[in-house]
């Protein structure tokens, strides 16, 4: 614990950083590591859920890093299809604000064998960590940011009841922001064969009482968007310019974390050829298996470039 607090105990970094020279926590050299966990963050910011930013990564054929730890060969980088569980897990994780984290994970007291027995692990929240160390290393986003992504990232979970939940399929405007003028419950969408409505019904599924009432989104939804309308109108052109430089930053982000990628393919389908090539061709116990490495690194980067081709013929979707 003393260590802990002075900040010196070694801990398991996440992808993008690297443990330096004494101990001292650096950003991963690897530019393509730093470009994925920059584009997860980034598009946080853009879109505003987990969610979205899986399908950004998904539709442009974008992967992320992961640490993999092996007792022989010691921590690697393994490249991975996007999971919301991954990004999730970046975006709420405080390493990355260049916090250091101490205790962060523990058992409740109070368990089936009473005050001292081990009960379920948890997560704890940050003000309820053993050691919480600011600015103790680079980071890839502000604290202030960190602390506004963390209530994000609750505020669209439906598994917390104060929460609005994050936008959901389907045409209302106002998933999750209709408040009951009458009982001050949360209205819920519903749609009907004919219509969709906001329906206030916390009441009737708890105690049975009668619905509350009902409103069809045809007539609150007009209303809104007008007044949306109008409130942005004087700024549209302001609007649209920013919108299209955003648009311009993502594309640059997804094109350049491409060509890391095949940068990187082509450097390892290099490095297989000069090992074949340094093996002696009547030595064809080894010369077989370095050749088969070879073309197997070929075969990679072959269709690497031809994903990487498709992408560029479907054209950037934002």
């Amino acid at each position: 614990m003393s260590k802990a607090r002075r900040g010196e105990l070694p801990l398991r970094l996440p992808a993008g950083y690297v443990a330096g020279r004494e101990g001292a926590v650096e950003l991963d050299p690897d530019q393509e590591v730093q470009g994925a966990i920059r584009t997860i963050f980034a598009q946080f910011e853009r879109l505003g859920t987990a969610t979205a930013v899986l399908h950004f990564f998904n539709d442009h054929g974008l992967r992320i890093p992961r640490r993999r730890w092996h007792a022989q060969t010691g921590v690697q980088i393994v490249w991975m299809r996007p999971s919301y569980q991954a990004i999730h897990t970046v975006l709420s994780n405080p390493t990355y604000a260049g916090a250091y984290v101490y205790g962060q994970r523990g058992r409740d007291q109070g368990g089936p064998g009473g005050p001292g027995s081990s009960g379920p692990r948890r997560r704890f929240a940050l003000d309820a960590v053993d050691v919480l160390l600011r600015d103790h290393h680079p980071a890839y986003v502000s604290w202030d940011r960190h602390r506004a992504i963390r209530a994000a990232l609750q505020d669209n979970s439906t598994q917390f009841k104060p929460s609005r939940g994050s936008p959901r399929r389907g045409g209302g405007l106002l998933q999750g922001l209709v408040v009951c003028g009458r009982c001050g419950c949360r209205m819920l969408l519903h749609y009907g064969t004919t219509s969709a409505a906001y329906i206030c019904r916390s009441r009737h599924q708890r105690y049975g009482e009668p619905v509350c009432q009902s409103l069809t989104i045809e007539h609150v939804d007009r209303a809104i968007t007008a007044a949306f309308l109008q409130v942005i109108g004087p700024a549209q052109v302001e609007v649209a310019l920013a919108l299209a430089a955003d648009l311009e930053r993502d594309r640059a982000a997804v094109e350049r974390q491409w060509e890391l990628r095949l940068e990187r393919a082509r450097y390892e389908a290099e490095r297989a050829f000069r090992q074949s090539d340094l093996c002696e061709p009547e030595n064809r116990l080894v010369a077989r298996e370095l050749e088969g490495r070879w073309n197997q690194r070929l075969r990679l980067l072959a269709e690497l470039e031809a994903e990487y081709r498709r992408e560029q013929d479907a054209g950037w979707r934002p």
